[in-house]
């Protein structure tokens, strides 16, 4: 099964969406807040290129089969994942 890393913030509608949906198709994840945790911050910024937008969904974090997806994106999120 491949893994699921979320980056998000507390106010973001979006990022609430994707955990939702992840929920919703019983999709296990790991979720940093990054304004709780700034050292996720970092973190999240290579993994996106640079970018500060969340959500940021990295499927298979740390894997040669890395891929990170910013923004809710359910049509993405139903080809990778189920």
């Amino acid at each position: 099964m491949k893994t699921v890393t979320l980056y998000t913030t507390s106010q973001c509608s979006f990022c609430s969406q994707v955990k939702e949906y992840l929920k919703n198709g019983q999709v296990p994840f790991t979720e940093f807040n990054v304004i709780e945790d700034p050292d996720r911050l970092d973190e999240m910024k290579l993994l996106s290129g640079g970018s500060l937008s969340v959500p940021l969904v990295v499927i298979n974090k740390d894997l040669p089969d890395q891929k990170a997806y910013i923004g809710f994106q359910p049509d993405v999120l139903d080809r990778e994942l189920f």
